[in-house]
């Protein structure tokens, strides 16, 4: 009796097995229309092995690759932080007690949602540049928050 001899596998054989399975199913139904599937093309492999070339990995990662980053950029996104930064702190006053007095109930909730929102969307559009611009901003955002508490008089 011969030993047995095991076969190097394909990387990809799961992934194309779960094609190959998904390309010959009956019918896949979604709601009530039938939709039949087809066998996936072979081009589609080679396409999905395919390693995106040097320059979309350079467009993913941003514009912030090690070449580029300079104090200027760290500096001015610090800036873009501490401006956003005061304005989210210095505008707490507005919903204090002794300011709301003629408003309406509701004004005070909204002004903290305003500012909670302009937060998450100043964030956001930030962390989409890169991780330089993220971390510089969030410290010229944490030290807005000690000008604007300094400023109102508390020890921040």
């Amino acid at each position: 009796m011969q030993p047995r001899v095991h076969k190097k596998r394909d990387p990809d054989a799961a992934v194309q097995h779960f094609l190959w399975s998904r390309s010959h199913s009956a019918i896949v139904r979604f709601g009530d229309e039938p939709v039949s599937t087809k066998r996936q093309s072979p081009g589609l492999m080679r396409k999905l092995r395919r390693r995106p070339s040097t320059e979309r990995r350079q467009k993913t990662v941003g514009d912030f690759s090690p070449d580029t980053i300079t104090l200027d950029v760290v500096m001015s996104y610090a800036a873009l932080g501490l401006i956003v930064g005061f304005g989210y702190y210095a505008s707490m006053r507005l919903g204090a007690p002794g300011q709301t007095e003629g408003a309406p109930p509701w004004l005070n909730t909204a002004v903290h949602l305003l500012r909670l929102a302009a937060a998450i969307a100043f964030f956001a559009w930030v962390a989409s540049l890169g991780i330089v611009p993220i971390l510089s901003a969030f410290a010229g955002f944490l030290c807005g928050r000690v000008i604007a508490f300094r400023a109102a008089g508390f020890d921040a």
